[in-house]
């Protein structure tokens, strides 16, 4: 099985996959923190804090492995790694996608939806980190994506780990945009890759990940039952197992709906 590289989402970092890990034993996995991201961000990666730069890190760290490598992403981190995609396609075998949630790959209808949702989505996180500070901010977005209770229901040293990160806050509301990457730049990838999304996450994570899934050629689209955007946190058990089967069949799911034709 080909070694991969698994991307946290936002706020997060490498070491809060552990559980998700400990289920893969035989995989090769790099899960890194991303700049600016994680208890102790440097100076430096918190100035060049971006989807860009996060791309390039993401590119940097394929180009040190030995052959070509597989990649996944959670939220936040599907952007860069679309764009790593871009950049450099050879040093990629294969991609999964777990909900991403940037607006630039969609228009029409679709672009209007997504702002309807992200707004009731967003305000809260907003208001919490002006007025209460990145901690408050953190776990409204845990509340956000996840519902009442999300983040209490967390074990005291996942809470602790996440807390310890949430100076990310800040960077992520208020930070560089994300670059823009657009349906027709999506179409232009060759990489075999798998987009998936919860079948109770919010509206805005369910129209960016049929979008991505769309626009990448033979791209794979898969709904998980029962799943939210926090499924990653809530459910290690279940989304190694998505990663298992991904890897296990060459970067495609046999028993999933080709983009193309999922509803």
């Amino acid at each position: 099985m080909e070694d991969l590289i698994l991307v946290h989402g936002a706020p997060g970092d490498g070491a809060l996959w552990q559980p998700v890990l400990s289920r893969m034993p035989h995989v090769t996995v790099v899960a890194p923190t991303l700049a600016g991201f994680g208890p102790d961000p440097s100076p430096e990666a918190v100035g060049r804090f971006g989807t860009a730069f996060h791309a390039d890190e993401l590119v940097d760290l394929a180009r040190q492995r030995a052959k070509p490598v597989a990649i996944a992403a959670w939220s936040y981190a599907c952007h860069p790694v679309l764009e790593a995609l871009l950049k450099q396609p050879h040093l990629f075998t294969s991609c999964f996608l777990y909900e991403p949630g940037f607006s630039t790959y969609l228009e029409g209808e679709d672009l209007e939806a997504f702002n309807a949702d992200a707004g009731q989505a967003f305000g809260p996180i907003f208001r919490a980190l002006h007025e209460e500070g990145p901690e408050e901010a953190m776990r409204a977005l845990f509340l956000s994506s996840g519902g009442f209770g999300a983040f209490e229901s967390l074990a005291p040293d996942r809470q602790a780990r996440y807390l310890a990160g949430a100076g990310a806050m800040p960077l992520l509301l208020g930070g560089a945009p994300p670059t823009t990457i657009r349906m027709k730049d999506l179409a232009t990838i060759r990489v075999p890759t798998t987009v998936a999304f919860g079948e109770q996450s919010r509206p805005l994570f369910q129209i960016a990940s049929r979008s991505v899934a769309k626009s990448i050629p033979d791209a794979v689209l898969v709904t998980v039952r029962g799943g939210d955007h926090m499924l990653p946190e809530r459910d290690p058990d279940r989304f190694a197992a998505l990663l298992l089967e991904w890897l296990g069949r060459g970067g495609a799911a046999a028993t999933c709906t080709p983009a193309s034709q999922a509803t």
